[in-house]
């Protein structure tokens, strides 16, 4: 499967949730339930449209002819493409769950969020969402890896603080104190995806919970 395959199977995973979140969540147009999902497919789309511009420049019989560098740069383009993505859906993926808070006044999560700091951090309110039960250990052990790794490429530009290997979904990346991290092309579609799991699984185990006709 190419890089624009991949792309193209996690816009429309994206598009399904949208329209159920529309259909069996959302209760009034603008809903923040249905549309931080509509944003995320309209952002992945954008990457989509990026990437199947290359597919086009580079088909087989032009990469055949191209040295290791020239490769290497191809590669460096479509992690950098693919990296803005992944931030900027994680980006989107904490204004939606600030929003999609508000819905759900009754769970206590947000004021159990405040009492660790005095603003809504998505870390925290993970971790209050699963001393809450509403996710499991293990679900916030993968959010911790996908905000650990948003944070080094916004902050770092993707240059590791330590030395480490993650095993995320069907990847590995590798992390050296000092160096750029190492995984293979599709690494932050990867993330996206498990990103975009790990949201939608939140916000149905919190309507699940605390929803209130």
């Amino acid at each position: 499967m190419t890089i624009h395959d991949e792309l193209i199977d996690l816009m429309s995973s994206c598009r399904d949730d949208a329209e159920y979140m529309n259909s069996n969540v959302s209760r009034t147009e603008g809903d923040p339930r249905g549309t931080c999902f509509w944003y995320m497919y309209n952002r992945i789309k954008i990457t989509e449209e990026i990437i199947s511009v290359y597919d086009k420049r580079w088909n087989p019989d032009i990469l055949s002819k191209l040295d290791e560098s020239s490769i290497s740069e191809i590669h460096d383009r479509i992690v950098t493409v693919t990296r803005d993505m992944f931030v900027d859906i994680v980006s989107a993926i904490e204004k939606g769950t600030k929003d999609c808070l508000k819905m759900y006044p009754s769970s206590g999560i947000k004021e159990s969020t405040l009492k660790k700091a005095n603003r809504l951090y998505l870390r925290n309110i993970m971790l209050s969402s699963c001393e809450a039960g509403v996710i499991t250990e293990n679900d916030l052990g993968r959010w911790d890896d996908v905000l650990l790794i948003r944070n080094l490429a916004v902050h770092e530009n993707s240059v590791s603080d330590r030395t480490t290997r993650l095993a995320i979904s069907d990847i590995e990346i590798i992390m050296r104190a000092g160096r750029m991290m190492k995984g293979p092309m599709d690494t932050y579609i990867v993330l996206t995806e498990l990103a975009l799991k790990l949201f939608y699984d939140w916000l149905i185990s919190m309507h699940e919970r605390f929803n209130r006709p």
